[in-house]
């Protein structure tokens, strides 16, 4: 079907264009799968066709030319009016400025509700009709109240506006937004869960560490079985609910196939925090921090990094896997009505959102939280989590909006938590001073004190508004630091109002790296200028000690220095100098022209010919640090000057003498051909020609040569130094206006960092309500006293204290006696209680013997009699009396053990204790408490402690073997492989006979040692610097190539504590020692392949060696020492290639030895060899020198070997 070209976009380029059809089809699908999650998509579908059709008409057509504005909302609204789609109306009509109020049939077509933009006449649309509506009817359940319809409606508008935000933006951009490219939730629950059980595998035996693991085990059970709908979670402080309630909150999403987890916290000062922890687990590409001071809401847009800018664009619309946001943020969005609050709403369908710290809910919004909370869970396929340390009463509030929900707790046992995790110790500290107590309050953090008298609450209120004050003062230096140094601010604290400070506090933090720049950048100025003046009065000081300093760091004295220190090392006279100190201008008024031409040559080095080979050898030596001086060819000079004539008179030579010949040659060599021409008219005549006032003529060129600094005579000398002395002068007032303006800087800087890093800024933002609330204390205080002074002077008043004080006086005296007499009631009480007790005891111990008795005498009934008439001889009339003698004997024998274990086995152990650890706890039972709570620290505090110390000692351990080892056994494989490919490149040019040899490098034959070698070279084993650590790797580590480290150190481990073992032991160690296994040696095999260059055979000399005599297996050896050798000396300069054999070719033949000679020879080494003289035949004819040596005892002697002729 061929669709309308009307347009709806136009790209800002102008070459793209967009028709009003596609944009429709392309929101309307958006749109409906945003809608999909709770059951609305063909409602969206409906208004996504109907919210652009005034864009049909001639007059948008017109707008998009550059014609007036047109309301192209309301002919999609009235569509969907008369069509009785309310909802999709509502979203129509505010698609653009927002959604507006309903109205009333009574409102004006000129009226921004829905009721008058119904009646607002709109241009004509012709040619919306291509548009196929689809057939739609809201969910039954949008329409059933009043609150569901509002809810709907807002959902369905935040899919519309979305959903055209989107389909306009990748229009307009030519491309999509990098939008929605998080880890898919199933994964991010593989992560929390490979986390959770690392967590719970690693379980400590602390009733803490138990109880943790019980919630986190509960959170995970009942989030991949649980249903949706709304859970609470109520674990107190330090109960890791946090992580707990996150592997929740993924189980969940994942199992009920939810989008995203949103997790809702009240305060701003955790949101950057928890943010910072989800992001490290789980990938900060994933993790949404939304909230009004984040960090890519405080930079512009084209400073935004890839990163910061994808965070933007999913804050939008909050299109991200997890998203951390404010209470604030997330139910004001849901009752917002702008276009951009609301785009983020369809988002919160289909999600996990946990509400941490939910009883921080405000009071008077509660009700709409909670309905809101309700719609979500129950028509938006949305579960709650409540999570806090103290649950409200909110389950009631639930009932009144949804009784259909329940409250299901996730923590199995709320009781035994709190119990375990009790942090809180309440303790009376009895009365104290004011003063005191205000100061003991100052010292604390944060503090709440009720107090029960007007006057104190006064006092209290006033010492804050001191403190708010005070931070005034303290903003009022502040500002009057920052303008004196230079940042006006034009703000004054008595025109400050609490309307005003927030604009004052983004001010403030704007100035912060302004101020820190210009403070440093002063500090610097400040510096270069000390620094400048230092090198300023050292050349004065040098100038008028009569020492030059030259330009380019005095690089003419140095050369000078070097080139005479090589003079004296020589026996030489030491007489280098610089050339320009050999000179004398004639004429004062040419010694600016003559300097200027000269330049640089000026500083060039002059010494006599005689000396001029060792001066070069000095100068050469210099290499690059002589800079631009010269050295001077005098011996060139001085041939060159037989044959020169004598310079012109008008030439600017001529203006130059010196008694040095040589000088005088040099000068007159760069300035004969320069003409001295007295004006500017006659320079051109001459093809090179200067002025006095330094106008320099070359061939075809004229130019204006710059002002030098003079060098040449003592009066430049003088000159220099009263420059300098005015140049210091000048230097030293702009220093100290530098170091004023330093001081102004860092005094303002030392006073901003405190203003902002203290408590100042908060104590500034109560100033107002302190002020208000010390002069409302005030009043009532003066109020109350007022009161009382008036009651006070009331005759009848008087008369009823007085018997109300008799009355309190009565009272009190029958507390006290009512008191006592309750006292002693108590006491006989317990006692009558204790009495019962061992009655009841008594009679339940008698009933027992009773029954034994019974049962003896039924298995021996002979006894009975006898048993019978013994009780009644041992019974005297006073039984009472001779049970409680036995059981004082019982007592008394139950006492003798306690005494004989307490001295013989508890004290001596409890005094062994106090003795190995230097403690002073009481012996006996006495100290039992110290001794079980000492236990109890140790199991529960310490043992914890050195297990998370051993645990980072080991990461530590592994951080250092990856550092330190690792990659440096790694880094030493790769340069023996590099020095092995310089030695065979050398190698491979030597020839020993018919033999060219070819070193071989390869890993271990031993698997051990080969997989080990693996490990070493792997990819994965990256070099770390000592700001890295494991954790940074852990992102991108291979899990095998980590469990493969961790073999390898415990195989280390293993070997160097069964060495040393063994070494305790006395035996021999077995296995490889540590040294071994750090050497790269130890996992490489090396050899060498020996190629016969006439048949191309090859062969290793680890085979052929078995076979081959000693000398056969020597000549590899001499080859390769010569190929190291050679490597060496080819990098050296001027080296002699020296080598030195002892016990030469000790195992090889005369016809190996020739061919070895021969190479020596070839190479060109200077070969110093100690052999035996049966080797003396085959090497001599090949050295210059041959000495024999003799010895006799301890003496030697040596003389040159002569071969006596045959006779």
């Amino acid at each position: 079907m061929e669709h309308s070209t009307r347009l709806a976009h136009i790209s800002e380029d102008g070459t793209r264009t967009q028709t009003v059809y596609d944009h429709l089809a392309g929101t309307a699908r958006l749109a409906g799968s945003f809608a999909a999650p709770f059951g609305a998509q063909s409602e969206a579908e409906f208004a996504a066709w109907l919210h652009d059709v005034g864009k049909y008409s001639d007059a948008f057509q017109l707008r998009l030319k550059g014609g007036p504005k047109v309301d192209h909302s309301t002919a999609g609204a009235q569509e969907a009016w008369v069509r009785q789609h309310l909802h999709a109306a509502f979203a129509v009509a505010g698609h653009h400025s927002g959604l507006p109020d309903g109205g009333s049939p009574a409102d004006d077509p000129g009226d921004a509700t829905l009721f008058g933009r119904s009646k607002k006449p709109a241009a004509p649309y012709d040619g919306w009709q291509e548009v196929t509506l689809p057939t739609s009817t809201p969910p039954a359940w949008a329409c059933a109240d009043p609150l569901s319809l509002a809810f709907f409606t807002r959902m369905l508008y935040s899919c519309l506006v979305d959903a055209d935000f989107i389909d306009t933006e990748t229009f307009m951009d030519g491309k999509a937004a990098p939008r929605g490219n998080g880890t898919d939730i199933a994964a991010l629950r593989d992560i929390v869960s490979a986390q959770a059980q690392r967590y719970l595998s690693a379980e400590s035996p602390s009733p803490v560490s138990v109880q943790r693991n019980t919630v986190l085990r509960a959170c995970l059970e009942k989030g991949a079985h649980g249903p949706q709908g709304l859970y609470t979670l109520t674990v107190p402080t330090g109960g890791g609910k946090t992580f707990a309630s996150l592997a929740f909150a993924l189980e969940h999403a994942a199992a009920q196939k939810m989008k995203r987890v949103i997790y809702v916290i009240p305060y701003m000062s955790i949101i950057d925090q928890t943010a910072a922890v989800f992001s490290g687990l789980l990938g900060a590409e994933n993790v949404l921090a939304d909230f009004s001071n984040a960090e890519y809401k405080t930079v512009e847009q084209d400073d935004l990094t890839p990163a910061q800018y994808r965070q933007m664009l999913a804050s939008e619309n909050w299109d991200a896997p997890v998203i951390v946001t404010t209470a604030v943020q997330f139910f004001e969005s849901l009752y917002a009505n702008r276009s951009s609050r609301c785009r983020k709403l369809h988002n919160i369908a289909d999600s996990v959102i946990i509400f941490d710290e939910a009883q921080t809910l405000p009071l008077d919004s509660l009700k709409p939280c909670i309905s809101a909370i309700a719609q979500l869970v129950q028509h938006y396929h949305a579960t709650a989590v409540l999570c806090t340390a103290t649950q409200p009463a909110l389950e009631s509030l639930f009932k009144e909006f949804a009784p259909e929900l329940h409250l299901q707790e996730i923590s199995p046992d709320t009781e035994t938590l709190y119990e375990t995790l009790r942090r809180t110790t309440i303790r009376d500290i009895g009365t104290l001073p004011q003063e005191e107590l205000a100061a003991q309050l100052a010292a604390l953090p944060q503090v709440l004190c009720v107090v029960n008298r007007r006057k104190t609450a006064q006092d209290a209120a006033a010492r804050k508004a001191a403190q708010a004050e005070d931070a005034a003062s303290k903003a009022e230096a502040l500002l009057t630091a920052l303008r004196r140094s230079g940042f006006a601010s034009g703000w004054k604290l008595e025109n400050l109002t609490a309307d005003t400070l927030p604009q004052l506090t983004d001010w403030l933090a704007a100035q912060e790296k302004p101020l820190e720049e210009a403070y440093f950048a002063a500090r610097q100025n400040t510096a270069a200028l000390r620094k400048e003046q230092a090198d300023k009065r050292a050349e004065l000081d040098a100038v008028s000690g009569g020492k030059w300093v030259y330009p380019h760091g005095d690089a003419a004295t140095r050369v000078r220095d070097a080139v005479n220190a090589e003079l004296k090392s020589r026996g030489m006279q030491p007489d280098a100098k610089i050339f320009c100190e050999l000179l004398a201008v004639a004429d004062e008024s040419w010694q600016d022209c003559v300097e200027a031409c000269l330049g640089d040559r000026r500083f060039d080095i002059l010494v006599p010919p005689a000396h001029y080979e060792a001066a070069k050898s000095a100068f050469v030596a210099l290499k690059d640090k002589v800079g631009p001086i010269s050295l001077l060819d005098t011996p060139g000079i001085r041939k060159a000057n037989r044959h020169a004539e004598t310079a012109p008179a008008d030439s600017l030579a001529a203006q130059v003498t010196s008694e040095n010949p040589l000088a005088a040659q040099y000068a007159d060599t760069i300035l004969r051909r320069i003409v001295c021409c007295d004006t500017p008219e006659t320079l051109e005549q001459y093809p090179d020609s200067a002025t006095r006032d330094l106008l320099r003529h070359h061939p075809f060129r004229l130019e204006r040569l710059r002002t030098p600094q003079r060098y040449i005579g003592l009066e430049a000398r003088r000159a220099r130094a009263g420059a300098l002395a005015e140049e210091l002068e000048a230097l030293a007032e702009r220093t100290r206006t530098a170091a004023q303006t330093e001081q102004n800087l860092k005094t303002a800087y030392d006073q901003y960092q405190n203003f902002q890093r203290g408590t100042a800024p908060q104590q500034l933002a109560g100033l107002w309500e302190a002020r208000t609330a010390a002069e409302k204390a005030r009043n009532a205080v003066a109020e109350q006293e007022g009161k009382l002074a008036e009651y006070r002077e009331n005759p009848l008043l008087q008369e009823m204290y007085r018997e109300e004080e008799t009355r309190e006086a009565a009272w009190e005296a029958a507390r006290t006696a009512v008191e006592q007499v309750g006292g002693d009631i108590r006491v006989c009480e317990k006692q009558i209680a204790s009495c019962e007790a061992e009655q009841k005891k008594a009679g339940e111990t008698a009933q027992q013997s009773a029954d034994a008795a019974r049962k003896f005498f039924a298995a021996h009934p002979l006894l009975e009699p006898l048993a019978r008439t013994r009780m009644q001889a041992l019974a005297p009339a006073d039984k009472p009396a001779a049970a409680a003698q036995a059981a004082e004997k019982a007592q008394a024998r139950l006492d003798d053990a306690l005494t004989a274990y307490l001295t013989g086995t508890l004290e001596p152990a409890q005094k062994a204790y106090n003795e190995h650890y230097v403690c002073d706890y009481p012996l006996g039972l006495a100290g039992l408490d110290q001794y079980r709570a000492q236990h109890e620290s140790l199991v529960r505090i310490d043992l914890e402690r050195y297990a998370a110390r051993l645990e980072q000692a080991q990461r530590d351990c592994k951080d250092r073997f990856r550092k330190d080892i690792l990659f440096r056994m790694k880094d030493d494989i790769f340069n023996a492989r590099r020095q092995f490919r310089e030695l065979n490149k050398v190698m491979e040019q030597l020839t020993y006979g018919e033999e060219v040899y070819r070193f071989e490098l390869g890993p271990s034959r031993d698997p051990q040692l080969a997989a080990f070698y693996q490990v070493i070279v792997d990819k994965g084993n990256q070099q770390m610097t000592d700001g890295d650590s494991l954790d940074n790797l852990a992102a991108t580590a291979d899990p095998v190539y980590e469990r493969q480290v961790d073999e390898l150190m415990e195989k280390i481990m293993a070997d160097v504590d069964e060495n040393t073992r063994a070494r305790q032991e006395g035996r021999r160690p077995e296995n490889v020692t540590l040294s071994d296994y750090v050497d790269y040696r130890t996992y490489l095999d090396y050899d060498i392949k020996v190629t016969n260059t006439v048949s191309g055979q090859q062969a290793s000399l680890s085979r052929v060696s078995r076979d081959s005599s000693g000398g056969e297996n020597q000549a590899p050896f001499y080859v390769a020492i010569c190929a190291s050798l050679l490597q060496i000396y080819q990098k050296s300069e001027n080296s002699i290639r020296l080598v030195l054999l002892d016990e030469a070719f000790s195992k090889m033949t005369s016809d190996r030895i020739r061919p070895m000679m021969e190479l020596f020879r070839r190479l060109q080494l200077q070969v110093i060899l100690i052999s035996t003289v049966e080797k003396s035949t085959a090497i001599q004819p090949y050295c210059d020198i041959t000495y024999s040596i003799v010895r006799h005892g301890d003496a030697n002697a040596i003389a040159p070997f002569i071969r006596l002729a045959a006779e």
